[in-house]
This record gives structure tokens, C-alpha cells and sequence, in this order.
């Protein structure tokens, strides 16, 4: 469901993205909005928060999760999953970028630095799938209820969280924001079920 659900709402925003209608016409308008709203305090926080969208924190984070999983469960799908997962999932949104070509607001909106296309943002794709995978290997080591529900909400909010701060610092539309969330969540649910599927066939050894 979360597959299907995200495909469609990616596909929908690319196709307005290219066609510059739908969404895309009301970007001008909230990128107004969003910078009435900025204030110092929220500037710092916001530029603090963006830098979590970086791969340079996940892969580490992913690698050293994968290897417990490892240690713990004795199964290396997790640590491959984890990194091929981002890795292939970056790919993906590079090609994207390249081919929708679409430009960034206008650098006097910029509170940050930022490089390449804009859509999808990088950032948020990479927060998305990357905490959401972390999250999943989370999950497999953990057996108590209320700590994968907290591990749900974490990787919920830091992919919110980012998304937010990259049109709030004007690096990106909005657009560009729900076009990273709704790529990550297709390519975090196409990884997980490759991974199920793959377990439940037996096609790899439990090593």
C-alpha cells in the first residue's frame, strides 16, 4: 500500500512539476509564505536540521546498524539492504533531478548553500529513505511495542523535520519537498519488499 501510495503521489507531482501546473503554480506562493515566517531562532534551527538529510550521517549510521544486526541475528541481508538501499535510492533521485531539470527559487530566497536541480530535494529524499531504513533494521532488533512505536515516530519526524527546513530556507519549493518525501517512501516499501520477498523465497543463505 505504502508502494502504490507513493508512486502515484510522486508520479503526480512530477507530472505537475513538468507540466508547471497543479501544485508546482502554488510554489511561488507558499515559498511567500514560508519566508514571512522566518526568524533568526528558526533560521539556526532549521539550518541545523537540514544537515541531517546528508548521506555522510546515514550511510555510518546504516553501516554500524547493519553490522549489529549481523552481530545480533547473523544475517548480512540487513547491512546490504541498508547501504544498497540508499545507495540505489540516490541514484534514482540523481536521475530524476537530471532529467526534470527544473531550476532552484531565486538565490536571494537562499539561506543555505545548495547545488544541482531541485527536483526532488536530495535532502529530503535521502532523510526519508535513509532514517526509514534505519528504522527497519531498528525494528528486526527490537521486540518491544512501544520502542518500534518510538522508532516510527523518530523516523517520521526527522523526515518531516528536513523536508520543512529545505523549502524554509528557500533552497527548494514545496513541491520539491513532497516530490523527495513521496520517492523515499516508494524506494524505502520497493527495498523492504525485495528484502521479505527474498527471505521468504530462501533465495539467499540466512549468512
Amino acid at each position: 500500500m505504502t508502494l502504490l501510495g507513493a508512486g502515484w503521489l510522486f508520479g503526480g507531482v512530477a507530472e505537475d512539476v513538468t507540466d508547471r501546473e497543479g501544485i508546482a503554480l502554488a510554489d511561488p506562493g507558499w515559498l511567500h509564505d514560508l519566508v514571512g515566517l522566518r526568524t533568526p531562532w528558526l533560521t539556526d534551527v532549521a539550518r541545523a536540521v537540514t544537515d541531517l538529510g546528508q548521506g555522510v550521517l546515514l550511510y555510518p549510521a546504516l553501516a554500524v546498524v547493519g553490522l549489529l544486526a549481523l552481530r545480533r541475528l547473523g544475517q548480512r541481508r540487513w547491512l546490504v539492504a541498508g547501504l544498497v538501499g540508499l545507495a540505489t535510492g540516490q541514484l534514482v533521485r540523481w536521475s530524476v533531478m537530471t532529467s526534470v531539470g527544473r531550476p532552484r527559487p531565486a538565490h536571494e530566497f537562499w539561506l543555505t548553500g545548495a547545488a544541482g536541480q531541485s527536483f526532488p530535494s536530495g535532502h529530503t529524499t535521502t532523510a526519508t529513505l535513509g532514517y526509514g531504513l534505519l528504522g527497519y533494521l531498528l525494528w528486526r532488533l527490537c521486540r518491544k511495542r512501544w520502542q518500534r512505536l518510538v522508532l516510527v515516530g523518530t523516523g517520521l519526524v526527522l523526515a518531516a523535520a528536513v523536508g520543512a527546513s529545505r523549502a524554509y530556507l528557500g533552497v527548494h519549493w514545496v513541491s520539491d519537498v513532497v516530490g523527495g518525501w513521496s520517492l523515499g517512501l516508494f524506494w524505502l516499501g520497493l527495498v523492504v519488499g525485495v528484502v521479505q520477498v527474498v527471505q521468504q523465497r530462501g533465495w539467499v543463505s540466512s549468512e
